[in-house]
């Protein structure tokens, strides 16, 4: 197919239910120049024999069918057949509105950036919950300090990232990371891009279900295994070390705070923190705090906020009784 402004890649793992509404949403798209990448990572209900079928009355809709190897592979077999300029990721049992496709593509043309991001409804019930973005222009620094914050939407829900740009590393989370597995991955790849255009339109339909793998609740060993994996990779994908250290903690505050999760202290790194700069070690400070309190540590941090960066050269000390 020529000409293809966008392709959704959708990996696809027993997904019957709802994978027919997943693709109707796509075919009801006010924009027709898209293609449609139904990736089976295994299934072993119908949802293969539903992809074909779909596939045989629709030239833009292609099929492939894979060994279970995990949904990050499955997105990677897509991006390997996609040919569209533009590359959106589409959970199989998600949904687009029907201007989603015109909107983003119109948006990106206009902004001249290499992702956009739009904004999501969590929720098909009346009343749902909107995830709703600025409509703001980010270049890559800002907009990796804001995910690894999580101050912004962490999924790929609803990104529409240049097909150029995610064929630079071509980016695969190993099928261990199955809970926010979707972070890594875009955090790896927006190291690929110069600048990204943030939206306030509801673009994507998330469906919440009970007993997915992100709404289950993980052990602190796998919270440790993700970590591990975190560090051992992010040099690969080109993430500065401040990105990793910010996003490091903030997700290990978080679990403490919300899962009461006892972590052993020194996988907090802070003999790396002095290397941070000056500011981010200030936006730290509860951070820290917070997690000196749970592991009944002592943390002594000056607060320098008038001091020369040179001077946190020793600024940190930590204790653990």
């Amino acid at each position: 197919m020529k000409n293809v402004k966008i392709s959704i890649i959708v990996p696809i793992y027993n997904m019957e239910q709802y994978i027919g509404e997943t693709i109707e949403s796509v075919l009801k798209q006010t924009m027709s120049d898209w293609e449609l990448i139904l990736v089976n990572d295994g299934s072993n209900d119908r949802s293969l024999d539903i992809c074909r079928d779909y596939a045989t009355h629709n030239v833009r809709i292609k099929v492939i069918d894979m060994s279970n190897s995990g949904v990050s592979a499955a997105r990677r077999c897509g991006l390997q057949v996609a040919s569209g300029e533009y590359v959106t990721f589409l959970d199989g049992d998600d949904l687009l509105f029907s201007d989603a496709l015109e909107y983003a593509y119109r948006t990106l043309k206009l902004w001249n950036v290499d992702m956009l991001s739009g904004s999501v409804q969590r929720g098909l019930e009346s009343g749902a919950k909107i995830q709703r973005l600025k409509d703001k222009l980010y270049n890559m620094k800002s907009y990796s300090e804001a995910h690894a914050r999580y101050k912004i939407k962490m999924g790929l829900h609803a990104d529409f990232i240049r097909r150029s740009a995610l064929m630079k590393h071509q980016v695969i989370i190993d099928r261990t990371i199955v809970n926010n597995e979707d972070y890594l991955f875009k955090l790896f790849v927006i190291q690929d891009i110069n600048t990204v255009y943030t939206t306030s339109k509801v673009l994507h339909l998330y469906r919440y279900r009970e007993g997915s793998a992100c709404h289950r609740e993980y052990p602190v060993a796998y919270w440790y295994h993700y970590f591990e994996y975190f560090k051992s990779q992010y040099v690969t994908y080109n993430v500065h070390r401040d990105i990793y250290l910010i996003s490091k903690l903030t997700k290990l505050t978080s679990l403490i705070r919300n899962h009461d999760y006892e972590f052993d202290f020194q996988s907090v790194e802070i003999s790396d923190l002095k290397e941070l700069p000056i500011n981010i070690c200030l936006n730290i400070y509860t951070v820290l705090t917070l997690i000196s309190v749970k592991m009944n540590s002592r943390i002594f941090i000056p607060l320098l906020k008038f001091h020369p960066k040179a001077l946190l050269k020793n600024i940190f000390y930590v204790s653990i009784p």
